[in-house]
């Protein structure tokens, strides 16, 4: 059957359209859905982690502090190498028995506190008075027997020998500088105490010969 007007659509193809958009248009948000997961799966797998600005501050912590240990370590290290007049060496063995001297004063420890005090009572002419034994000094650095440097100590103050600034510690650790001070301070003080007896009349090319005390 001829239709009236063939450029108007029929109820039937109006359906038929509708279906067919319908079902295309389903089909479509289908393929759209599939396409969109597939795209952020595939993007959230294989984006690149965002790496971190090179502008971005580093922020260390501050070195520990070192112990007291350490510190005294480097502190004997720093003096290992004080230079020392091989003359004030034999002028210091001259005073002191053979057990005491110094061999080799290139590197190490110097003279102890025993060592000291013995020098000093060689000086004078005469031991301390009561005596102060051995055994009152400590053997090493990290010895904590100090009544034998006490003694030292106490020994160069009386008869006023000038130390500067010498501490107990000093001699405890075995500073090469500040036993080199020490030491020019006694030589100061032999000097000292010849001049003297030489102006009343009693020098003596030995020290320990003094009648008087000075």
């Amino acid at each position: 059957m001829r239709r009236e007007n063939p450029n108007q659509l029929s109820s039937r193809d109006a359906r038929v359209l509708m279906g067919a958009s319908g079902e295309e248009g389903k089909e479509r948000a289908k393929l759209d859905t599939v396409f969109t997961e597939s795209t952020v799966d595939s993007s959230s797998s294989i984006a690149p982690t965002t790496p971190r600005s090179s502008s971005t501050p580093k922020f260390s912590s501050a070195p520990p502090r070192p112990s007291r240990e350490q510190r005294r370590n480097s502190e004997a290290s720093v003096a290992a190498d004080y230079p020392v007049d091989d003359n004030l060496i034999q002028w210091a063995n001259g005073h002191l028995p053979v057990n005491l001297q110094l061999q080799d004063s290139s590197r190490g420890p110097l003279f102890g506190g025993l060592a000291l005090l013995r020098l000093a009572e060689s000086i004078k002419g005469r031991p301390t008075s009561p005596a102060v034994p051995d055994s009152l000094f400590p053997t090493d650095p990290n010895d904590d027997k100090l009544d034998g440097l006490f003694k030292l100590f106490d020994f160069l103050l009386d008869n006023d020998v000038k130390m500067g600034s010498l501490s107990i510690n000093d001699i405890r650790q075995g500073k090469r500088d500040k036993v080199v001070q020490l030491l020019k301070a006694l030589k100061a003080w032999e000097e000292k105490r010849k001049a003297i007896a030489q102006s009343i009349g009693k020098g003596s090319s030995h020290v320990g010969g003094f009648i008087a005390a000075y």
